[in-house]
């Protein structure tokens, strides 16, 4: 088992809602966009629970270039001065 630092969302009783998944990047877009956020070890969570594609970087990118994250993207659009859009 890992110690290693994850963070999932808090949600309500299990079967309610979409699929849990662990997030090892804190910034990852579906993980900034919950209402509340638990911060646990990998250890302490069942072994069924699959990453975040986007925190593992398999996620479908909608056409982001290979190699460039969709973090990257959005920051990159969040930087820009509207006048030049």
């Amino acid at each position: 088992m890992s110690s290693e630092i994850v963070w999932i969302k808090k949600r309500g009783p299990v079967g309610v809602g979409t699929a849990i998944h662990i997030h090892t990047d804190p910034d990852c877009q579906p993980l900034q966009q919950a209402t509340e956020i638990r911060e646990t070890t990998r250890e302490k969570l069942p072994d069924h629970w699959p990453d975040c594609s986007l925190c593992a970087g398999t996620a479908d990118t909608g056409g982001v270039p290979e190699g460039e994250s969709t973090h990257t993207r959005r920051d990159r659009l969040e930087e820009l001065d509207p006048d030049d859009l």
